[in-house]
């Protein structure tokens, strides 16, 4: 048996009633799913599945998307995945790829880059939550 996007994918709309700070409002949702995900280990069966997900955490312009703003609306997408599927450094590739190609397509270009290897921090999660420079 298969999974549905569903499955895997879910859309956080992060914008909070009477805030006028959209940017901290979406840091402070992707790094609060970041840190139940990595306390949590009951969001995956490893026996059912799936082994993987995805969450698009997003916050609208000030006028809610509808284009009357200059400023464009903001995403973080936040992966999770148990580690019997992938290491690090598969992971570090994937979003690379996911990242070259959204600018790639967000700058228009008809071209998409391949993916740039970067080192791994000694503990990523430390690195991502701003405890490790």
């Amino acid at each position: 048996a298969g999974y549905g996007v569903s499955d895997v994918l879910s859309v956080v709309d992060v914008n909070v009633e009477g805030s006028d700070d959209y940017d901290l409002d979406l840091e402070e949702s992707w790094k609060k799913a970041f840190e139940n995900n990595l306390d949590d280990q009951n969001w995956c069966d490893v026996e059912k599945g799936p082994l993987w997900k995805v969450e698009l955490h997003q916050s609208k312009d000030k006028d809610g998307g509808k284009g009357g703003s200059d400023k464009k609306s903001a995403c973080a997408l936040v992966f999770t995945f148990n580690h019997a599927i992938s290491d690090q450094s598969s992971a570090n590739m994937l979003i690379d790829h996911i990242v070259s190609n959204m600018a790639a397509i967000e700058s228009n270009k008809s071209k998409i880059t391949p993916a740039i290897v970067n080192n791994v921090p000694v503990a990523m999660e430390d690195s991502v939550l701003g405890m490790q420079k």
